[in-house]
Order: structure tokens, then sequence, then C-alpha cells
């Protein structure tokens, strides 16, 4: 008796042995993902086509057991099916801007408080300034050495705060033209703003004598907000449709967005639509005010910036530009000086561009990082 007990003992003691040296991963002791690179250590395991998989024979209730009865508790978790699972594919790349450097002095001293920038399309390299309430209304050429490339005054416009500047679809979609933002309202007072748009002006070549001329008449489209006065430096036009965003910059740490109704009309005030309210508090600009914004070239990105800060949405194709905003946006740091208020995509979207208020005016550029 005392040797069937000890036999009893000792085989108890094997069997114990055994299960404590069953590994808790079986990935983690699998021998085929030893010295392997990452990507296919980690790959999904082959499974078996069930066309391959052996008939389950009729019988006891025991052969209709699931395929995992008698495996590991480990194996047959939520969490070791969904290791096996396909990856997800890969997301966008998140590319980030800066750190932000001057790069030039606008030559033209005319130009002392810019309040807005947009890089022609027209003419690669150039980009188009204006000075803001109290200046004459007028466009400035400028480009990337800080060269003067031509000054244009435009008929028919008034200057009482001009704030924001893009390039959009020209009269009738023929060509493009320059939207000027006359929505500047301080003291939130005016009960209608104007957007002004005229045909891209030919700029003179580099080193050549800057051209100095007229606009054909400027259109006036008269705007007006659904419910009293609102300031605004924000105006986002989209290069290729033409839809048009007004967003206020009276509250600090977000905005809201206005759409302007298509078409726009010069002989009517058109009253604009809100479309949201934006918070930039979750993503860390919670003390700031909206100041600028631009469209890339192909419409696939929008950034807006604050005084310190520039944050990128994307637009999906055919996506309208008042879609966005539900998005998080990435955020980049801008250092252009406490007189920057304003930005524009370089046109070929390598970098964002902006120029100060002062005199000299300074130009900066915030390469994009990815």
């Amino acid at each position: 008796m005392c040797a069937v007990m000890s036999a009893l003992v000792l085989l108890t003691a094997c069997q114990t042995s055994v299960l404590r040296e069953t590994p808790s991963t079986p990935a983690a002791a699998s021998p085929t993902t030893a010295g392997m690179p990452v990507a296919q250590a980690t790959a999904p395991l082959p499974t078996a086509s069930p066309a391959a998989a052996p008939p389950v024979p009729a019988g006891p209730a025991v052969a209709a057991s699931p395929p995992t009865a008698g495996l590991p508790a480990i194996a047959r978790s939520p969490a070791a099916s969904a290791a096996t699972a396909a990856p997800a594919p890969p997301g966008p790349v998140a590319c980030t801007y800066g750190p932000t450097h001057r790069i030039a002095e606008a030559q033209d001293r005319a130009v002392k408080e810019a309040s807005a920038l947009v890089a022609s399309q027209r003419w690669p390299g150039v980009y188009w300034t204006v000075n803001d309430s109290g200046n004459a209304p007028a466009l400035y050429a400028v480009d990337e050495e800080g060269r003067a490339r031509g000054t244009f005054r435009v008929d028919g416009a008034e200057n009482d705060d001009w704030e924001s500047l893009q390039v959009g679809p020209g009269k009738d979609g023929n060509g493009t033209a320059l939207y000027i933002g006359d929505i500047g309202d301080n003291d939130g007072e005016r009960k209608e703003l104007t957007i002004y748009r005229v045909p891209e002006p030919e700029p003179s070549g580099p080193g050549a004598h800057a051209a100095s001329s007229r606009t054909p008449e400027a259109e006036a489209f008269k705007i007006a907000y659904p419910s009293g006065a609102r300031d605004a430096e924000t105006l986002l036009v989209h290069p290729q449709t033409g839809e048009v965003l007004l967003l206020t910059k009276e509250r600090i740490g977000g905005t809201t967005v206005y759409r302007v109704p298509l078409p726009l009309d010069a002989h009517r005030t058109i009253r604009m639509e809100k479309v949201t309210d934006v918070d930039f508090g979750p993503v860390g600009v919670k003390a700031d005010l909206l100041v600028d914004g631009t469209v890339s070239a192909d419409a696939r990105r929008v950034a807006i910036r604050t005084y310190g800060s520039a944050l990128e949405y994307d637009v999906q194709p055919g996506a309208t530009l008042a879609s966005i905003w539900g998005q998080t946006p990435r955020v980049s740091k801008l250092n252009d000086g406490p007189q920057g208020e304003s930005i524009t995509y370089r046109v070929d979207g390598s970098a964002l561009i902006s120029i100060g208020e002062g005199s000299p005016a300074r130009i900066f550029a915030s390469p994009r990082a990815c």
C-alpha cells in the first residue's frame, strides 16, 4: 500500500511539472518568430482553408465539442483570437509644420500693415498681400525673396477693414480670381460686410521694375450674419468650387463657422448660414484667437491659424469645406512674432508661408515635416 501511494504522488508531481512548463503566451515561445523582423513576427498566422479541414465524424456528443475544447484557456480567449486577425491598414501620415523661420523682408515699404497673404496659382512663386483698415484698397505682389512684383489698386473697392485674401474661381468659373475679405469689425458695428472678387493681375517678372496699375472693376458681394454683427479675419474659398466660408474671431479658444450661400450675387445682401461652432481647447489651443486661414491649391487641406498655432484639417475628395470641422486637427506651433496674422500654403504644399504686420514686413516659412 505504501508503494502504491508513493507511485501516485510521483505521478502527480510529474503532471504538475509539465503544466508549469506550458508558456503563458504561445507567440512568445514560438521558435518561428525568434530573430524575425517585427513585420514578419507580428503577421497573422495562416489559417487552413475550410475545404481542407477533415470532416467531423458523427458520433457521441464529445465529437461535436467546440474546436477549442481541451486547449489551454489562453488559446480560447478573445484576446488571443484578436491577435490572429488581419492588422488594420495604416492611416495617413501625420504631417506637421515647423520650426518657423524668417526667409525675407518685403522690399516694398508700402506693405506696412499686412493682414493677409495668399499664394498665386497662376504665377508660381508670387504672393498677394493687402494692408488692413486705414490704407489704400490695393493688392501688393511679393515673392519669397521679398522683391516687389507689383502694386494694383482695386477699382471700385473701399478698404474698410481688409483682413483676408483667397484664390478661387473667376466670374462664371473663368480663370482665377482674388477674393478680398473686407470682414474686420473690431467694434461689432457693421451691419454688412463685403467680399470683393477681382481677376488676378499679372505681376512683373523677377528682377524687373515692379508693375503699377489698376485692376478691372471689382465685383462687390454684400454679406451679413444671420443674427447681429461679429468680428472676423478668416475667409476660406474652395479653389475649385468657389465655396465660401467665414470664421469669426471674437471667441477666445474657438470660432463660429458660417457659409455664404452660392451663387454669389452682387445685386443683393447675402445672409450667411451658420455651420457649426469649433472649440480649440481639446487640442491645446485654449487662450488664442483665430486670425486667418488657407486652402491648399489641390483643395485637400485647410489650415487655420491663431496668433501662435496652425491647425490643419483634411478635405476628402469631393467633400466640402463645411464638412471638415468634426475632425481633430493637427496642431503646429508658429513663431512669426506677435504681429503674425496671415497664413497661406506654398503653391506646392511644402510649407506654410506667413507675413507679419510692421514695416518692413517680414516673411516666414514653416516647412512641412512628415
